[in-house]
């Protein structure tokens, strides 16, 4: 009867020690659970891969403003702590919603490896898609100037190699379901500045996350809250 007593007696405590000392991540879904219930936004939390817990009230937040900006400040912190501030920026596009790495940040001139400081952000691009229900389209871009390796003839080949190397990246390492992306390269073709100087050719050269719908979709959410927080009364 007592060793009996004993042996339940200590599977009780060794629960309730796991429990104590249950993983984050499993916290965190626990949390992003609850928080999708209550803001609408997708299922699970929104950085299922961060290396901090987020709270309730976190969550809430950052689903109330817009997921999306969220996750562009969540990139850009990680990239100010590797002296690489502003290097990133949020655009709205019609009913889309563009993550842009300028410039180099990804890759080296003219090659389409990702560089290895950006392996931690391309993690928590990850799990935010994970989370999303809206499409993504990873989009190379270059600027005008020619090149032509044995490897890449043309600009074509190129942004094209850097689309597909974030796209492998995030399905083959990061675990992103591959219905839910794509890559395309759109070489010199699809400009946001004149190709005649070196300050805009640097803003051609650009990797774009197109996560497509998501822009319509935090418009709308946003739009929804304040109707029914309703105008603000005054008085006494």
């Amino acid at each position: 009867m007592f060793t009996s007593l004993s042996i339940i007696l200590l599977a009780f405590f060794i629960l309730l020690n796991s429990m104590a000392t249950m993983e984050e991540k499993r916290v965190k879904a626990a949390l992003g659970s609850l928080t999708a219930v209550f803001s609408g936004f997708g299922t699970g939390p929104l950085f299922p891969r961060a290396d901090s817990l987020v709270t309730i009230g976190e969550e809430l937040a950052m689903r109330a403003g817009g997921p999306g900006r969220e996750l562009k400040k969540k990139v850009d912190d990680m990239l100010a702590e590797e002296g690489l501030g502003e290097k990133v920026e949020l655009v709205e596009d019609k009913d889309d919603l563009l993550l842009v790495f300028k410039d180099h940040i990804l890759f080296d001139s003219s090659q389409a490896y990702i560089k290895p400081q950006m392996t931690d952000v391309l993690e928590v691009i990850s799990g935010f898609v994970s989370t999303t229900d809206f499409p993504l389209v990873v989009e190379g871009h270059t600027d005008n100037n020619p090149i032509s390796t044995a490897r890449f003839p043309s600009n074509w080949e190129l942004s094209t190699a850097r689309a597909g190397a974030v796209v492998r990246r995030l399905v083959e390492v990061h675990g992103v379901d591959a219905h839910k992306i794509s890559g395309v390269g759109c070489g010199e073709f699809k400009p946001i500045a004149a190709n005649d100087t070196p300050e805009n050719r640097a803003k051609n050269r650009r990797v774009v996350l197109r996560f497509a719908g998501m822009a319509k979709a935090e418009r709308e959410k946003i739009d929804a809250n304040k109707d029914i927080a309703g105008p603000a009364k005054v008085g006494l």
